[in-house]
Parts: structure tokens; sequence; C-alpha cells
């Protein structure tokens, strides 16, 4: 992993750098998380580890080596997301359309529901469109109809009538927060 760690990075937070490397003979992306966040790679590896779906980037590994922790994504070409939204011309609403739409597979475990669906997605119907295995005992339903509440806000056809990012990102803290 020194190796990897002597190249210039692509990417960079407060919490990890990331690099890109080979593994297997495929191109991954490989997150050094720093030493002082050990809980965060706990976190996101349980996180990430529970999902497979085409908009999230497949984990592949993870790994110590002394204070180090990494881990190892698969690479998406193109740059990272900052750097891709930064060359799309498009509104932050239709980001939040996205994020929405995104944001409802995750929760219901399940691809992207029909259109036809979405008058069910309400706190009454919840329990019976998310898939009873996904999240079972794991989280409280009425945080999932909660967020599925919030999905809905975000998904909605008028642009004017969607929440500001902001809203949503302190909606989503108060319903971890809990």
């Amino acid at each position: 992993m020194n190796a990897i760690m002597d190249q210039p990075p692509i990417g960079e937070g407060t919490t990890a750098t990331v690099y890109h490397g080979v593994l297997g003979g495929r191109d991954a992306a490989i997150k050094c998380i720093r030493s002082e966040y050990a809980q965060q790679f706990e976190d996101e590896l349980t996180i990430i580890s529970r999902f497979n779906h085409q908009n999230i980037v497949r984990l592949l590994g993870n790994c110590f080596e002394k204070e180090d922790r990494f881990i190892v994504y698969e690479f998406m070409r193109g740059g990272s997301l900052d750097a891709l939204k930064s060359r799309r011309s498009t509104s932050l609403g239709s980001d939040i359309f996205s994020f929405g739409s995104i944001l409802l597979d995750l929760v219901m475990g399940r691809d992207l529901l029909p259109k036809i669906m979405e008058p069910m997605i309400t706190s009454d119907y919840v329990s019976r469109i998310m898939d009873p295995s996904f999240i079972a005992d794991q989280v409280p339903l009425e945080e999932v109809t909660e967020v599925v509440e919030l999905v809905s806000r975000c998904r909605m056809e008028a642009r004017e009538t969607r929440p500001l990012l902001e809203e949503v990102i302190d909606c989503l803290k108060a319903i971890k927060d809990r």
C-alpha cells in the first residue's frame, strides 16, 4: 500500500485520501482513512457492504496496515463526483430529484419504483412496498417513514416545491441523531 500512497491522490477530504490502484487486474479506488477516523472506517464498511446498487460504487475489499485503514472500491472513470457535477449543466433542483430517486432505492432495498407506485410512497404504505428483509429489525419503521416522506418531497415534479439541499441534510441529520 505504501507504493500507492506515494502516487498523487485522485481525491482528498477531511477524513481520507483516495488513490488509484490495481487489484486483481482491475482498476480500483483505494481510500486511505486517517487513523483518527477509525469509527468512520467501521461505519462505512458496515453501511456500504449492505448495498448492491447500480448507482453506488461496489466495495471490493478492505485492509489494515499498521495504523492505516483502507477501503477498496471499484474505480469509476470520469473523475470525482465533484468534477462530474462541475462539468454538468444541471440545476440543483434536478440534482435533488436524482438524490431523492437514489435515496428511495436505498431505503426500499429495491430498484427505483415505477411512477405508478409513487402515490403509494406515503407513511401508510411504507411497510407494504419495502422489501421486508432489507431493514427488518435494524431501523425503526418510523425513521424509514420519515426518510420516505423526505424522498417524496425530493421527487416532486415541480422543482420549486422540492426541498433545498440544506433542508435535506438537516432532516437526515435530525433522523440520524435520534
